[in-house]
């Protein structure tokens, strides 16, 4: 029996964590609360812990920048934690779907 848990992140609103065994989808939390309290109630919900999770696996997009680096990031330490990363080709890298839409930095004046 081995659990998984699937983040996805790509919409800063309306982010989904969901609970896999062997595969197939056994709880599901959608919610616009911060990641880490949905990972903890749907970890609840099911009596588990972090040490019943083999590993995460992410949306990596395309959709929100700063979504996708959320779920990206989280879901590599946690992989990298649990011995899952080797190498560097084992990352996680989002695919934005375009470039990023950043401001350019203020001038002094």
């Amino acid at each position: 029996m081995e659990f998984l848990l699937f983040l996805d992140t790509a919409d800063r609103d309306k982010k989904v964590v969901r609970l896999l065994e062997d595969s197939k989808i056994v709880d599901e939390v959608i919610s616009s609360e911060d990641e880490f309290i949905s990972i903890n109630k749907i970890l609840k919900n099911n009596k588990l812990t972090l040490k019943d999770i083999s590993r995460i696996d992410v949306n990596k997009g395309p959709g929100s920048f700063t979504g996708l680096k959320i779920g990206v990031s989280i879901a590599n330490a946690f992989n990298f934690a649990k011995g899952n990363i080797k190498d560097w080709k084992d990352l996680i890298l989002p695919e934005y779907g375009r470039e990023p839409n950043i401001s350019k930095p203020k001038v002094k004046k």
